[in-house]
Parts: structure tokens; C-alpha cells; sequence
């Protein structure tokens, strides 16, 4: 039995179509087009009195992505497999009212995989996500992001980042490295920052703070070929005139030590051993917007 597709959305050039490249990658995680505007062709159970789409089935969407699988009032329900045609994508696993629930193996276009729990179709619970250059992490995962604690293995030098993360970003634990030392503290950004302390190889621990400064300096603006020689004439009125500049910013970094110790079995242990921390992992409130007018000001007293 076939269920037809609709006008627009049977095109292959469709901007939903043409948008799926783009979404399905580490941190944005893929939809299947909506299958009740893209039907495709059915083949397989139905309810005998609803006429519904119920138990084992296989649609072909009309842009080439098939999925195989358990449908339960015409929605995909339980275990089931989904084949992108273009690009290059599949999806083994459980379903619930079309989206992705529970246990999954995603594999992505550009070689990467998860391999974890979903929920309402994002990775959200416990999972190791590998990447295509071979990096691998494993851990806890929430609304899509890398959440609670997890380790990141880089595979070209064998370092690791262990500890916790939120909202995709690690923000306090141990940065090991291959050669046996490592730092624990904070991190801001994906590298250590705040506060923390770095243990050499031979035990050696130097605790400090990180001193970040942003600095402003000038720099001539640069104009177009085309506009060097239709402005030739004006150069010569504009010579006794400052010269147009813009603001660039750098910002410094720098690490100053506070206290020289020396580390032992038991303290290694405790930095390795890390815990999540009453109200660590609650997102930060979103700043308000800017009302008109401010964001100039600040501009203005930048320069």
C-alpha cells in the first residue's frame, strides 16, 4: 500500500533535504524528516481495524532513506533501523513516537559514532561517542551534549580530559597527560583556567592561579583593490587627516604558582576521584538582552 508524498516536499532539493548534511554531526543531533508530511511507500503490518500502520514495516522515503522496524499506531514504536541514503548515515535501535529512545548505535557521515542511550531523539544518558579522528568519549550525556562526568581520550598524543562537563564543555577534573603528569582543577572553555594545580612525574605539585587579560591595540584598516584606486584622488585631501583604525583584542594568559608541594599515593587518588558537586551541573542563566543603544556605548568607551 502506498501513501503519497506531497507536492514540495517529494523534491529532492527540498530545504529540509538540504539541510540534513549540516545537522547531523557531534553536536547537533539528526531528525528524520517528519513522515507525516514525507510518506514514501509502506510496506508491512496495520491495524485491521484502524487501518493504522502496527508491527513490522518498511517505508521508503521518497528521498532514498529507508527504515525498517516495529510500528504501533502508525508511529515508529520499539526496536528498528533507519538508512540515510544522502548522506551516508544508520541508526540501530529503539524508538518511541518516531524518535530515538533508549539504547542506540548512530553512526554519522563523517565516520563518527554513538553508541548509548537516547531520549526524544538526542543522546541523554550514559554513551561513548567516537569521533572520525579517533578520539573517544565516554560518559554521561544530557539533552544532546556531553553532561555529568566523562572522559575524552585524545588518540594522537594519549592525553585525557576526566572529569566533570556541562552542557558540552568540561568544567572541573584532570588533565592527564601521556607522560604521567597531569593538572586537576577548573576549566573554562575546554582548557584549565581559574585555579588548579599541576603534578610533575616525580611528584613534584605546583598550585596557582590563571591571570587572563585582554588587551586592545590598533591596527590601519585595509581597504579593497577597488577601493584604493577610485579613492586615489581623496588620499591626497585626507593626508593631513588621522588615519582610519580599528580596535583588535588579544587576550594573555598566564599561569602564576602560588605553592610548591610535594603529591603522595593518597592524593593522587583523591584528584582522580572526582564527584559532582551539589549544583555543578545547573546551567548559568542566560544573560538578558542588551537594550538599544547599550551595545554602542560600550563600543564607544572601548576605543
Amino acid at each position: 500500500m502506498s501513501d503519497q508524498p506531497k507536492d514540495a516536499e517529494n523534491c529532492s532539493d527540498h530545504p529540509i533535504i538540504r539541510a540534513r548534511a549540516v545537522l547531523m554531526s557531534e553536536e547537533e543531533e539528526q531528525e528524520e524528516m517528519s513522515p507525516e508530511k514525507i510518506l514514501g511507500v509502506y510496506e508491512g503490518g496495520r491495524n485491521s481495524v484502524t487501518g493504522e500502520r502496527e508491527g513490522q514495516g518498511v517505508n521508503r522515503f521518497p528521498n532514498g532513506d529507508i527504515y525498517k522496524g516495529e510500528y504501533k499506531k502508525g508511529v515508529r514504536q520499539g526496536p528498528g533501523k533507519y538508512f540515510w541514503k544522502k548522506p551516508v548515515a544508520k541508526y540501530s535501535g529503539t524508538y518511541e513516537n518516531h524518535k530515538k529512545e533508549g539504547y542506540g548505535l548512530m553512526k554519522y557521515p563523517d565516520g563518527s559514532s554513538y553508541d548509548g542511550q537516547f531520549h526524544e531523539g538526542k543522546r541523554h544518558g550514559d554513551g561513548t561517542y567516537t569521533y572520525a579522528n579517533g578520539d573517544v568519549y565516554v560518559g554521561q550525556w544530557e539533552n544532546g551534549k556531553k553532561h555529568g562526568k566523562g572522559t575524552h581520550t585524545f588518540k594522537q598524543d594519549g592525553n585525557q580530559y576526566i572529569g566533570v562537563w556541562r552542557a558540552g564543555q568540561i568544567i572541573r577534573g584532570v588533565w592527564k597527560i601521556k607522560d604521567g603528569s597531569y593538572y586537576v582543577g577548573q576549566f573554562e572553555k575546554q582548557r584549565p583556567n581559574i585555579e588548579g594545580r599541576y603534578v610533575m612525574v616525580n611528584g613534584n605539585s605546583i598550585t596557582g592561579t590563571f591571570k587572563e587579560e585582554t588587551k586592545s591595540f590598533e591596527v590601519p584598516v585595509e581597504k579593497e583593490p577597488s577601493e584604493q584606486a577610485e579613492e586615489a584622488e581623496e588620499q591626497a585631501e585626507e593626508a593631513n587627516e588621522p588615519q582610519m583604525r580599528k580596535v583588535e583584542k588579544i587576550s594573555l594568559r598566564q599561569f602564576i604558582p602560588q605553592v610548591l608541594s610535594q603529591s603522595t599515593a593518597s592524593t593522587v587518588e583523591t584528584d582522580f576521584d572526582i564527584q559532582i558537586q551539589e549544583g555543578e551541573l545547573d546551567l548559568p542563566p542566560e544573560p538578558e538582552p542588551k537594550k538599544e543603544g547599550e551595545e554602542e556605548e560600550e563600543q564607544a568607551e572601548e576605543q
